[in-house]
């Protein structure tokens, strides 16, 4: 009886063991995860864009007589409100137009 348990055990043993061939086979080998470096880095505040401003509203000026413009109290961008004086036309050759 000892020599037959003891045989068991051996036998249990070296099926427990495996051999190197099956070992081979069983386990698949898994190729390393790839790695990355992470740094870091600024990036520019501003972006540079091209484009055209245009005025939502437009004014056309002109007289109904011809004289020579004495003043112009705005200057060119400046804003506006209705009513304002733009320009301030020389009275001489309005009166040489009567």
């Amino acid at each position: 009886m000892r020599l037959t348990a003891l045989l068991a055990l051996a036998t249990v043993t070296t099926a427990a063991c495996g051999t190197p061939e099956a070992e081979a086979h069983s386990a698949p080998t898994v190729p390393p995860a790839a790695t990355e470096v992470v740094t870091t880095d600024s990036l520019p505040a501003t972006v540079t864009v091209e484009g055209t401003i245009r005025a939502r509203q437009r004014a056309e000026i002109s007289t109904r007589m011809m004289a020579r413009i004495s003043s112009v109290p705005v200057e060119l961008g400046t804003r506006v409100r209705a009513g304002q004086t733009l320009i301030r036309l020389g009275g001489d050759d309005i009166a040489a137009n009567r």
